[in-house]
């Protein structure tokens, strides 16, 4: 039972210490604390250096089978937005790290249970030891080289759209899109937390995202829903950006408007906040609220291929 827990709990605790999909602030003190209990667990029953070893290289192990279950083939998370290089480095530290963490627990365990690795001499440990630590690092650093290049990290050769909710208002960069296929990153400079949407409705034609033209940003602002139709409520996505942060917001892939105008509409808004429906609007009853009221906007152009 205790070898159950300690060879599940690993993966899971270890996964916790490798880099999120956000940037945003994350302490690994349970984590780690989790770590050294399990090894501690691992040392009590099994006292030895063959133990330790066992231990030490399913750290590295389980923490390559989390990464395999994150890509596409299994649970097709969100993809970290840090850099290729970063995402290496950060995910070898925190295989490493967890090994180090997972040494010191169950070293203090079978400490306490004053059993060791019997008939054999110093130096046949420490060159067991010496092995069993090259093998985990060098297990990690394949590890984090290797899934650094798939899709559980948004490679640097990839377009993004930058959306950045400032006191002075919301930046998107680049200023003008197209029609290629971009990655959303957004973020809040801010100190508090900021809920932003995009508004981009369907062509009827072939259900491909589109532009709003000038009049149709103008009444989505104005929140003139009569003049905007039903398609227009369910062309809002969002998501909320705690202060600081910054997160994966999906692929976008949009075409011009109809007449040329407009472009795609971004606004910001105060978390959990909503607008009342106008008063006469067919669009929905009185009684329940139309998304989020906007704070600030902006309309980034859409040229053609």
């Amino acid at each position: 039972m205790v070898i159950a827990v300690v060879g599940v709990g690993l993966p899971l605790a270890v996964s916790q210490l490798l880099p999120p999909n956000t940037s945003g602030p994350t302490s690994p003190v349970v984590p780690l604390l989790l770590i050294a209990f399990l090894g501690a667990l691992a040392g009590s029953v099994a006292p030895s250096l063959r133990g330790w070893a066992l231990t030490a290289l399913w750290v590295v192990a389980g923490a390559a089978l989390v990464l395999a279950a994150w890509t596409d083939l299994v649970l097709n998370v969100s993809p970290s937005i840090a850099t290729v290089d970063a995402w290496r480095d950060a995910a070898f530290i925190a295989i490493v790290g967890a090994v180090l963490v997972v040494t010191a627990g169950f070293a203090a365990a079978a400490a306490v249970r004053r059993r060791g690795p019997a008939g054999r001499g110093p130096r046949v440990v420490a060159a067991a030891v010496v092995a069993v630590s090259a093998v985990c690092v060098a297990g990690a650093g394949l590890t984090a080289v290797g899934f650094s290049r798939t899709g559980i990290v948004l490679q640097d050769d990839l377009r993004r759209v930058t959306v950045v909710a400032t006191e002075a208002g919301i930046e998107v960069t680049p200023a003008t899109l197209t029609g290629v296929e971009y990655h959303v990153v957004y973020e809040s400079t801010t100190g508090r937390s900021r809920t932003l949407a995009v508004v981009m409705p369907l062509r009827a034609d072939d259900g491909a995202a589109r532009a709003v033209t000038a009049s149709e940003a103008e009444a989505w602002i104005a929140g003139d829903w009569a003049a905007l139709g039903p398609p227009f409520v369910s062309a809002v996505t969002s998501i909320t950006i705690a202060p600081g942060e910054r997160r994966y917001g999906g692929s976008l892939r949009v075409v011009p408007s109809p007449d040329g105008t407009g472009g795609v509409l971004w606004y910001a808004s105060e978390p959990g906040a909503l607008r009342p429906w106008p008063p006469g609007s067919d669009e929905g009853p009185a009684a329940e609220p139309a998304p989020w009221p906007i704070d600030d906007h902006v309309v980034v152009p859409v040229a053609g291929d």
